[in-house]
């Protein structure tokens, strides 16, 4: 959403430090008046609202829409770093091991526990087979999982070597 209004035109980093005067809990009247001294500010006042100086409505007014739109950005901003912070500290744990490689083991062991389980509950020979057809579904997506990630990591292997070999041939 674009404003249009006094503040609203200010240059982002400007707005940026009204928010931090606004959470650090200046007083509106001291903030009001910081602004109208800012040179940038009465440039834009001057150019744009015949000089007239922000009030203290127009910052009341912007509590209202842009500093809660600031206050929205910096929530997500701050969801997205921490999601990067957690993504680095899982991938120092794992390190060169692919996470999710690890975790389709561990299901992959508890797909057989629980086949075998589910299997010696059937005694009649129709159900077992139907249990049987459904085990084989999750199994066969499973393989084909598998094969699909040992692709991968030969195709992966090969453009490597090949971008070895050209490197070499280049030297």
């Amino acid at each position: 959403m674009t404003h249009t209004g006094k503040i609203g035109r200010l240059p982002k980093a400007r707005r940026n430090e009204l928010a931090h005067r606004i959470e650090g809990g200046e007083l509106g009247a001291d903030i009001v008046n910081w602004l109208n001294a800012q040179p940038d500010v009465g440039e834009i006042l001057a150019a744009q609202f015949a000089g007239r100086p922000i009030t203290e409505q127009n910052l009341s007014d912007w509590k209202q829409s842009g500093h809660v739109e600031w206050l929205r950005r910096q929530e997500a901003r701050e969801a997205a770093l921490g999601l990067l912070e957690r993504a680095d500290d899982l991938n120092e744990t794992v390190q060169d091991q692919h996470l999710s490689d690890r975790f389709a083991t561990v299901l992959a062991s508890e797909l057989t526990r629980l086949a075998t389980a589910f299997l010696e509950q059937e005694a009649e020979p129709e159900q077992r087979w139907l249990r049987l057809a459904q085990i084989h579904r999750v199994l066969s997506q499973l393989r084909r999982d598998d094969h699909r990630a040992m692709r991968t990591a030969l195709l992966q292997e090969r453009f490597e070597w090949e971008v070895e070999r050209e490197l070499n041939e280049e030297i």
